[in-house]
């Protein structure tokens, strides 16, 4: 508690209100075994679709400096491009100011990362230690390790202290957010949330933010009241958003000739290269034997981008259901079309294609057709 209190304290130093004039300066030192880079170009990227921010530089004696402007204080990757692909080095926070990036690579360990950055870099690098102090006292890297090939009850274990290791972290950031309200780190943890959030409080959340001086130019206010008109268009008893996407084989797959044919549908979204949802698969199989015969359809969207890995799933995982992607990976249209930012996902519908529920756990799913059908 001491901690918290300190780390609340200091935040609180840290992220006073200041005008935003965007200028940064990011100085980036790698040491170490440099025979490691693939190459010596480096790329500082946000890595968005929209609004792209990709800055490159070549690497002389060990170090680079991006400079430059920015109007939203965001996430960046600093990756090694070599060809057409790219290697993640680290993740930082960009912000005004300076930040340096020092970086030390080693043979067979991953790179050892240290970054000196403005306010919201400090808050979440004090964030991030007391998360690191849980696991690393309670050994976790090396129990996720030996996790794939441990007995059942020794994988229970595991996942449970896993499960309770992460809840008193979030408890330490909930603590921090609730001290700090309408800081920026509270924001961008609000921007990442806003899908997951009841509407009613992620509008009056937005609301609050909109009216503070820091936040009039920032871009992810738009990106935030973008989601909400999504989030708000998939509530329960409202019609869901219809699409049309290929089968394996190519043939066109319309969602609501689906449903109509059916009480209950299930859009599964999901992708073989989804450890997840493999590890789903075999209960919805069960769950599917039980109640196609009394009324429930499947529609599986496939967030692939390998034709011949998505076909290899169902077939392996026995997925007898109706399948469809664009093979479009996180930029499948339906998946965006029903803001999916991780899998898997679902939501039912009813046979009029009125939303029934959507995020439904393993444990909802039976009771839920089961009140249904």
């Amino acid at each position: 508690m001491k901690k918290l209190i300190l780390l609340s304290a200091i935040a609180c130093a840290l992220c006073a209100c200041h005008s935003f004039d965007g200028g940064y300066n990011v100085n980036v030192t790698i040491e170490g075994d440099l025979s490691q880079l693939k190459s010596d170009t480096l790329i500082m990227t946000n890595n968005q679709k929209d609004d792209m921010i990709a800055d490159t530089a070549l690497l002389v004696n060990g170090k680079v400096v991006f400079t430059g402007m920015l109007e939203t204080p965001q996430y960046m990757m600093l990756m090694v491009k070599a060809g057409d692909k790219k290697e993640r080095l680290c993740v930082f926070f960009l912000e005004e100011g300076k930040t340096n990036v020092n970086i030390t690579l080693a043979e067979n360990t991953r790179p050892d990362v240290a970054i000196e950055g403005g306010r919201f870099q400090t808050v979440s690098d004090s964030l991030m230690s007391i998360r690191n102090e849980l696991f690393t006292k309670a050994n976790m890297d090396s129990l996720m390790k030996v996790y794939r090939t441990a007995a059942d009850d020794e994988k229970e274990r595991i996942a449970d202290l896993y499960d309770n290791l992460s809840k008193k972290f979030q408890d330490a950031v909930d603590e921090y957010l609730a001290n700090r309200p309408t800081s920026l780190y509270a924001f961008h943890n609000f921007v990442d949330k806003v899908g997951d959030m009841d509407v009613n409080e992620a509008e009056a959340k937005l609301a609050t933010f909109k009216a503070l001086p820091q936040y009039y130019n920032n871009k992810n206010i738009q990106k935030v009241e973008q989601t909400l008109a999504i989030i708000k268009s998939l509530q329960p008893g409202l019609i869901a958003p219809d699409f049309t996407q290929n089968d394996p084989e190519g043939n066109p797959v319309t969602f609501s000739d689906v449903y109509k044919k059916n009480k209950v549908t299930m859009v599964d979204f999901w992708a073989s290269w989804c450890g997840p949802c493999r590890a789903f698969n075999p209960t919805l199989v069960k769950i599917y034997k039980e109640y196609h015969k009394k009324g429930f359809e499947i529609v599986g969207v496939s967030l692939d981008r390998n034709h011949d890995a998505w076909v290899k799933g169902i077939k392996d995982d026995g997925l007898t259901w109706v399948h469809v992607s664009d093979l479009g990976y996180w930029n499948n249209a339906v998946a965006k079309q029903y803001y999916v930012k991780f899998v898997p996902q679902n939501i039912f519908v009813d046979q009029e294609g009125k939303i029934i529920k959507r995020h439904a756990s393993e444990e909802e799913i039976v009771d839920l057709l089961k009140e249904n059908l």
